[in-house]
């Protein structure tokens, strides 16, 4: 990294109209890229884990599988309290921007949802698309 100011001096010579923003080693960029992964890779590692401790004291199957979707529906069960939570303490702000629609309507509410949760994965995949375009493109 010591290097940087340098190196974008040295393009900067070159041509003033080549782009140069968030420079870092290419390891950076790879552990991005892979952070989702990883990230979801551990966490299996960590729920496998948790249920061949059970398994491996004599537990039968469906008592471990009975284990692991009750501490998964208490994630998802918080999260979904959390949410609302949070989705209904912002009604308030958002109850002038509707048009005829009460802000705490479950099919706006649901609708809302589906759609953030539809966006979320082409977002994700439009980013590193971009990111790929822009390195592409910047050689």
């Amino acid at each position: 990294m010591a290097l940087v100011p340098a190196i974008t001096r040295e393009v900067r010579a070159l041509d003033p109209s080549q782009p140069l923003a968030d420079v870092k080693p290419l390891n950076a960029y790879l552990g991005q890229s892979v952070a989702q992964r990883r990230f979801s890779m551990t966490m299996l590692a960590i729920f496998s884990g948790a249920a061949l401790v059970p398994a491996a004291l004599g537990a039968r199957e469906s008592t471990v599988a009975t284990m692991v979707v009750r501490e998964a529906l208490g994630v998802v069960g918080l999260g979904l309290l959390l949410g609302t939570t949070g989705a209904l303490a912002l009604t308030r702000v958002l109850a002038s921007l509707l048009y005829e629609v009460s802000p705490t309507d479950p099919a706006t509410f649901l609708s809302v949802a589906v759609v953030l949760g539809a966006w979320r994965r082409p977002r994700a995949i439009f980013r590193r698309d971009a990111r790929l375009a822009w390195i592409r493109l910047s050689r």
